[in-house]
């Protein structure tokens, strides 16, 4: 009978630890699992972030793409008031050959140099700076598609970890709960055997 009594106490001293060190799993189960939701709950900032992002840099190719646009209307613009000044010169030379009177012939040939000059400034200046700034236009285009690529890919993996990161935390959920149901049934079982 002491050996059954023994027999009784061993076994229930090795349930009672049994059960201790299942409590001990269902713990750290539990803290595993706040921790990956943490995890998860991180990601879906980052990819929320990420989409943010894309949505701006889709915004920048736009607003891109205008200006290159009014940027391209107005050098047009340009030339073509250059070519209007420079068919107005030469009408303006042909009518100065023409001329008898000195005066008024001198006060062409000023408005001529002005026009000239004018068209000068234009070809140099306005025409040259929209061609600049189509080709930073063009060179802004590059980066931001450079941007959204890369972005696109970043997305692309958040959405591949956060994935995973679910999947992981179900199965953490699972294990959790079945490591909490068979310490339960350890002590019951430690119970029944007191």
């Amino acid at each position: 009978m002491e050996e059954q009594l023994g027999g009784k106490v061993g076994l229930s001293d090795k349930l009672k630890m049994l059960s201790e060190k299942l409590d001990e799993i269902v713990a750290a189960g539990f803290q595993t699992d706040t921790e990956i939701h943490m995890v998860s709950d991180s990601l879906d900032v980052i990819a929320d972030t990420s989409d943010t992002i894309f949505g701006i840099t889709e915004f920048m190719k736009e607003k891109n793409m205008e200006l290159k646009e009014v940027s391209d209307y107005h050098k047009e613009e340009a030339e073509n008031a250059v070519n209007e000044i420079c068919d107005l010169i030469q009408e303006c030379q042909e009518m100065e050959d023409s001329l008898e009177e000195d005066k008024i012939r001198q006060r062409l040939s000023e408005m001529i140099l002005h026009m000239e000059r004018l068209a000068e400034f234009l070809s140099e200046k306005v025409v040259s700076g929209y061609e600049d700034f189509v080709t930073v236009a063009e060179g802004y285009e590059h980066d931001v598609e450079m941007i959204d690529h890369s972005i696109c890919e970043y997305v692309d993996m958040s959405h591949d970890i956060q994935n995973v990161v679910r999947g992981l935390a179900d199965s953490v959920d699972e294990l959790a709960e079945a490591s909490k149901n068979i310490s339960k049934e350890f002590k019951d079982l430690l119970e029944e055997t007191k």
